[in-house]
């Protein structure tokens, strides 16, 4: 485990050295063809600097908190996600921002902060790797982890592509009956509201995770099923029941954010 451990570790700096040099060159011109200015592309571009250049403590706050959940340490796991969120939200945004004033990018540094703060102090509750792991080969077990994660970038994929046609479509349409300005909120909206659904079926999916995998492990076919049926059913209640809300108040609950009426009018017609 140690081994594998160190090995997704090598693993993530070599990505983490690919990030900028993928990310980085694409992003204006991609931000562009959005339909953004050249000053908000620039804005986007100085945003992903810190995110791209940190992307390795990214990759080892996810690294560890794949590991303490792969050892059973649920709570551990979730006390992770919330401290890093507040660290984040409370500590290291608003010092950037309105102590330090810095810019934009301000607030993806933060990110990068509160992640990689985690992240290192996750390492001390758990395996104990040493340095000389970092010079023998690859195990082979972590191959097969690494081809396991290509299921996952599909499925990044298969949500993130389709979503980004959508957005370009919309802005194009937007500009077409002079309401960019509008609908551009009203999609700030609907990506805060989505959050609320997404993030419980994804709560659910992680937490089923390790649960299944020892069920799968263990042979208990059946406990897996039934973990399978339980985790689909009450994911599928709550997003019924919140759709059904978002169907029937969308004015009501985009007051939240916005009172203008323009907002609310197409608010109306493009959350449900």
């Amino acid at each position: 485990c140690s081994q594998i451990h160190v090995d997704f570790l090598r693993s993530s700096l070599f990505f983490g050295l690919l990030m900028p040099a993928i990310i980085l060159p694409i992003s204006r011109p991609l931000i562009e063809w959005f339909g953004s200015s050249k000053e908000i592309s620039l804005m986007c571009f100085h945003y992903l600097m810190p995110t791209t250049f940190g992307a390795f403590f990214n990759f080892i706050y996810m690294v560890s908190c794949g590991l303490i959940q792969s050892e059973g340490h649920s709570i551990i796991f979730g006390i992770t996600q919330v401290s890093s969120l507040v660290l984040n939200m409370a500590l290291f945004c608003p010092l950037f921002l309105l102590g330090f004033k810095m810019d934009i990018w301000g607030a993806s540094l933060a990110t990068v902060c509160s992640e990689g703060l985690v992240g290192m102090i996750l390492g001390k509750f758990t395996i104990k790797p040493n340095v000389r792991m970092f010079c023998r080969k690859f195990s082979p077990q972590t191959w097969q982890a690494l081809k396991i994660g290509l299921a996952s970038l599909m499925e990044d994929f298969s949500y993130s592509i389709p979503e980004i046609l959508i957005q370009k479509y919309l802005n194009s349409a937007a500009r077409a009956i002079g309401e960019y300005d509008t609908i551009i909120e009203v999609w700030g909206v609907i990506e805060k509201l989505y959050q609320f659904v997404g993030g419980s079926n994804d709560a659910f999916a992680i937490g089923l995770l390790p649960a299944a995998s020892y069920a799968y492990g263990a042979k208990r076919y059946n406990r897996m099923l039934r973990l399978f049926f339980h985790a689909n059913w009450i994911t599928i209640l709550i997003s019924v029941a919140y759709s059904m809300l978002m169907i029937f108040l969308p004015s009501q609950i985009a007051t939240i954010w916005s009172k203008d009426k323009d907002v609310l009018k197409w608010c109306k017609v493009l959350i449900p």
